[in-house]
């Protein structure tokens, strides 16, 4: 696996994509709302020249009662390798769960924030953008916020999502980056971005439809103060 290869994992692992053990081996699962054509498609080639054999392309439907609405995503799944399951290790618990490893740092580079980005960032219109961490507990959030403090000099703060469904009060914890410091890092990003995907560091004219569940500074709740004053 190239260090490329590997950085790229390490985003999509952050963001969206699902890593499962199988004995002494381990598989991904790419899965994107359809709206993300492109990028799932351009996902599916970077694996394929990456070295992995991929199942086609699939559409799912399945009902999110986080938001209480129904999405229809694209997905595929590779093969079951033992170089997926050293990072499986990594950042998956004994139960298979998905966590942040203490030492984050050491695996995240630009090319892991561009993935993460284009994987599971939310576009903010003022400027900066969200990383959508509603899966990751508190101190882990905080884990990522300091190496990305360390890494790349961020400023960041917590910012809050309430749950939309009527079935749940929970209240999820993002990471807002700073738009004087993603402005820093913006042209090295985009060089590892698909152009679909520039939007969510607001560098495109295309205005995205509500799909993208673009939100403002304004729509949530900061409780946590900036890591650049740590």
């Amino acid at each position: 696996m190239t260090k490329a290869t590997r950085e790229m994992l390490t985003g999509v692992i952050l963001g969206d994509a699902h890593l499962r053990r199988t004995g002494n081996k381990a598989y991904l699962t790419i899965e994107q709302s359809i709206k993300k054509a492109e990028y799932v498609n351009y996902l599916n080639d970077l694996f394929q020249k990456g070295g992995f054999n991929l199942e086609d392309i699939r559409t799912y439907t399945r009902n999110d009662a986080r938001y209480s609405k129904i999405n229809q995503s694209l997905y595929f799944k590779t093969e079951s390798t033992e170089e997926l399951r050293s990072l499986a290790d990594v950042f998956l618990d004994s139960e298979g769960k998905k966590k942040i490893p203490s030492n984050i740092s050491e695996y995240l580079s630009l090319r892991s924030l561009a993935f993460w980005i284009m994987d599971d960032g939310q576009q903010v219109k003022r400027g900066g953008v969200v990383l959508c961490t509603d899966s990751f507990k508190s101190e882990e959030v905080n884990t990522l916020r300091e190496a990305l403090k360390s890494n790349f000099n961020l400023i960041t703060s917590i910012h809050t999502k309430k749950s939309n469904s009527s079935e749940s009060s929970n209240i999820y914890e993002r990471i807002y980056i700073n738009k004087s410091s993603l402005d820093e890092i913006k042209p090295t990003l985009k060089e590892h971005m698909h152009n679909s995907m520039w939007y969510k560091i607001n560098e495109t004219l295309t205005v995205p439809d509500k799909e993208h569940n673009n939100s403002d500074v304004s729509d949530i709740t900061d409780i946590g103060s900036d890591i650049g004053d740590f």
